[in-house]
């Protein structure tokens, strides 16, 4: 599926009216970090976000991210991640990243504070050395290819500079769906490491979230939708969601 095609196939999900009622009328679209506390799908979206920025947001002088400092929201769909960055890092700039257009007008639409950019995550519009940091929430199985956003990363990346992610791992023996591109499916716990080895940084965290993200929502679309089936297709398709943190060395 060309870039094109994909873009208009996302576009016609993540801004459908059930889809949108799904998550509340908010512009997240994540499966959510749970807990006994979470009340909706809308705060565990929410807490999915703090949780992946947690490295980045300033805490005294060990503080990764500086005023002005430039941090990217790479994969921000709807604005909704990228406005809770932009929160959570005041003093520094925080640019959402995406390769849609309709998306990108919905999210200047609703969220004021930050800067959207139309861009490829694997082609990024920034200078060698330019970012402190690069988030990509739920986001990073969808580029083509996952290794060359890594690569794409570690270049715009000041050395010392952070790659927090959380992504998905993805049953090889299954049919990856459509907005899995094949090079992003076929690949285990140990060739990502690899990957990010290889693309020049410091693997610092990979941890297993799939108990406290994938399964209760997967729960939580059984309740809403039983006679669907489509979570037991994605509790088949993914093997683990993951919370990766990278340090470019």
């Amino acid at each position: 599926m060309g870039d094109a095609a994909f873009v208009e196939r996302y576009d016609r999900m993540i801004l459908d009216a059930q889809m949108r009622a799904f998550y509340g009328g908010g512009d997240y679209y994540n499966v959510g970090h749970w807990d006994a506390a979470t009340g909706s799908l809308a705060q565990a979206c929410a807490a999915l976000v703090r949780r992946v920025a947690a490295p980045a947001v300033p805490a005294g002088a060990r503080a990764l991210c500086r005023p002005g400092d430039l941090v990217l929201d790479v994969g921000c769909g709807l604005g909704a991640s990228t406005a809770q960055l932009a929160a959570l890092l005041a003093l520094s700039r925080v640019i959402g990243v995406n390769l849609s257009p309709a998306q990108l007008a919905h999210a200047r639409q609703r969220h004021d504070g930050p800067t959207f950019c139309a861009m490829d995550a694997t082609r990024l519009g920034f200078a060698d050395a330019s970012v402190r940091c690069v988030v990509s929430v739920e986001a990073a199985f969808h580029f083509r290819s996952r290794f060359d956003f890594l690569v794409e990363a570690a270049r715009v990346l000041q050395p010392g500079g952070m790659l927090l992610m959380s992504d998905m791992l993805f049953n090889p023996v299954v049919e990856p769906p459509w907005w899995v591109p094949p090079e992003n499916a076929r690949q285990d716990a140990a060739g990502y490491l690899r990957d990010c080895h290889a693309a020049g940084f410091v693997v610092e965290a990979m941890d297993d979230l799939t108990a406290a993200t994938l399964e209760p929502f997967c729960e939580h679309l059984t309740r809403r939708y039983p006679a669907t089936g489509v979570a037991q297709a994605l509790r088949e398709e993914v093997d683990a969601y993951v919370l990766v943190a990278l340090r470019k060395a």
